[in-house]
């Protein structure tokens, strides 16, 4: 039974049904409300097949390695170093930002581990991470920076020459990993700790701006008390990263924003005055590079 609905709606992937998805992602509304729609003009099982077959092509890796990527070497890194201090990165050696941001999902079924799926707000969720390269707006998503193939580069590029990310006082201060002084170790004003925050939060602030512009281009993936992914979390990944993907295509071909339902762009995740992870100190290293570079402003400071 099953193999012939299967082969009753089976679809032939072509523009029609391209946008199709597209619009379901950009709505996030339902499959039926979806073909219902005057432009769209299909059932909800033919929605469904399509939207499976369309994230079967974009999940393809040479789709997901053109249109999310991070520098492979350390040539690559440093362009993008040289890009981002064009673009008005005020810490030198920045080669990106990063930030999470949690991702409503549909409650997990009990053998997919529920309790490895509900997140700090106590609901079920994808923790998804980003990373950003200021001078094209790049998104790649990535899951956590510990486990991910991003801290190895970020390791390896570091090694080779100073560089780093910038991220909020969630994370681990690591000799690539810049992040602000968390609460507990909040600077006094006026001085160079401060300042540096300061220009901290400034130029971390894009990756809260393309996160806030993501899920309101994209609004299957918006968090919101009466909106989810309405899937299990493989399929929900997939659909989050084929919006990744669709979001820096509109980048790299300048498409304009068109948001109908405008809204305050900010990253419900922020933790920009959250304490220090529990259990985790500063690596000796990492917090040695940041007092360089506090020393750093401060003496450009005095200079200018």
């Amino acid at each position: 039974m099953e193999e012939r609905r299967r082969q009753k709606y089976q679809v032939r992937v072509n523009r029609r049904s391209v946008l199709c998805v597209i619009r379901f992602f950009a709505t996030g509304s339902y499959h039926s409300l979806v073909g219902d729609s005057y432009d769209v003009c299909c059932a909800q099982e033919t929605v469904s097949d399509t939207l499976k077959e369309v994230l079967e092509l974009l999940m393809d890796p040479r789709i997901i390695g053109k249109y999310i990527r991070f520098p492979r070497t350390r040539e690559e890194a440093q362009i993008v170093i040289d890009r981002n201090a064009i673009a008005g990165t005020k810490l030198p050696k920045t080669l990106g930002f990063i930030d999470g941001s949690l991702i409503r999902i549909m409650k997990p079924k009990l053998e997919e581990n529920i309790a490895a799926f509900i997140g700090r707000k106590r609901f079920p969720c994808l923790n998804v991470q980003f990373v950003r390269k200021l001078y094209t707006g790049a998104m790649p998503a990535h899951p956590y920076l510990i486990q991910s193939a991003v801290r190895e580069r970020l390791i390896n590029f570091h090694q080779e020459r100073e560089c780093w990310l910038l991220g909020d006082s969630g994370y681990v201060q690591e000799p690539w990993l810049m992040v602000s002084f968390a609460r507990g170790e909040t600077p006094l004003p006026d001085t160079p700790e401060a300042a540096y925050n300061k220009v901290h939060c400034s130029d971390r602030n894009a990756i809260e701006r393309l996160i806030g512009v993501y899920k309101a281009k994209w609004r299957q993936v918006c968090t919101h008390k009466d909106n989810m992914l309405r899937y299990n979390p493989i399929k929900a990944g997939k659909i989050i990263t084929a919006c990744a993907i669709l979001h820096n295509i509109c980048i790299t071909r300048r498409a304009p924003q068109y948001l109908e339902h405008p809204r305050p762009l900010v990253n419900d995740f922020r933790r920009d005055d959250a304490p220090a992870p529990n259990g985790l100190q500063l690596v000796p290293e990492g917090a040695a590079a940041r007092r360089r570079l506090v020393q750093y402003l401060q003496e450009r400071r005095a200079n200018n």
